[in-house]
């Protein structure tokens, strides 16, 4: 069972404390739990599931469902309890339903990556969380030590801190267990876009302001060039420079629209072209009209140019 929760707002923490204990503990909480082990192990049941953990455990536990602690070999067991509540409700999901709505979320994350004319892929807002975490045993115990060291200060802001605290938290969980569902065979079935060419497009957003050559494209995505053409002109119809040319160019519009201000020659140089002939040129094959005649549009509010 996965559980996921809509995370566009930020968690409320109800309470925190940590406990040793070895005793049987069975209770419904109003509250969403996560039960972090710190110490030894013990024996957790949820919904007809059940597992030992141990130090650097995570345990998810939905409000308002009823779970039982008890010790194993009668030995004590330190844990951190953090009670939280959401803005949305908790859903729960198989795993093939939440393999789905991830690989929704990462089809509509590669179509924002792969449109030249978008430098922000925006998030899948939703935290994924399973019944036990144990991925991140050391984030895990490192969150504890943050914790305890910051509920012990009083200050005016700790609260907000702390929040920020755990909820980064949250979504490294989240983050391992998307990997871990992705990396069965629906990720094959439902992920199409190849991840060498995602990765070529990252390194192209994050050098736009560098000139990119095909040779340096297939050296940071290690693979050979008739392999990038192939995955361009499979996905855009087109080849590696002219996706980079094309992105480029959209690039320079956004920046014109937003700071109309700029010269041509700043756009020009912001994405490492040293021809300003050769920018303009290429900007008016692709657009149909010159950077100046765009940039008089974007002044003018779209009023035709006289020139």
């Amino acid at each position: 069972m996965i559980y996921g929760f809509k995370a566009d707002r930020l968690v409320r923490i109800e309470r925190m404390y940590s406990v040793y204990r070895r005793t049987v503990w069975q209770v419904a909480d109003p509250s969403n739990i996560m039960l972090l082990v710190t110490e030894g192990k013990c024996k957790i049941e949820l919904a007809g599931q059940s597992a030992v953990v141990s130090e650097g455990d995570a345990v998810f536990i939905p409000a308002g469902q009823i779970y039982r602690r008890s010790s194993v070999d009668d030995a004590f067991c330190r844990m951190t309890y953090v009670h939280f509540k959401t803005e949305n409700d908790v859903m729960e999901l198989e795993n093939d339903e939440a393999a789905r709505l991830i690989s929704q979320g990462v089809s509509k994350a590669d179509e924002q990556l792969l449109d030249g004319q978008k430098t922000f892929v925006a998030p899948d807002p939703i935290i994924y969380l399973s019944f036990i975490n144990t991925s991140l045993k050391k984030e895990t115990l490192d969150f504890c030590q943050e914790l305890q060291k910051n509920s012990k200060e009083y200050r005016y802001d700790n609260s907000l801190y702390i929040t920020f605290v755990f909820c980064r938290f949250l979504s490294l969980i989240s983050r391992e267990l998307r990997r871990s569902i992705l990396s069965g065979d629906i990720d094959k079935e439902l992920v199409k876009v190849p991840k060498k060419l995602k990765k070529a497009i990252w390194y192209i957003k994050q050098n736009e302001s560098s000139k990119i050559d095909l040779d340096e494209l297939c050296t940071f995505c290690n693979v050979s060039k008739s392999q990038m053409i192939r995955y361009f002109k499979d996905t855009f119809q087109k080849t590696p420079i002219q996706y980079v040319n094309e992105y480029k160019i959209n690039r320079a519009r956004e920046m014109l629209q937003s700071s109309p201000e700029l010269a041509i020659k700043n756009v020009c140089d912001a994405l490492g072209f040293d021809d300003q002939h050769y920018f303009s040129r290429l900007f008016s094959k692709i657009t149909g009209e010159t950077p100046s005649a765009y940039k008089y549009r974007v002044v003018n509010f779209g009023k035709p140019s006289n020139t």
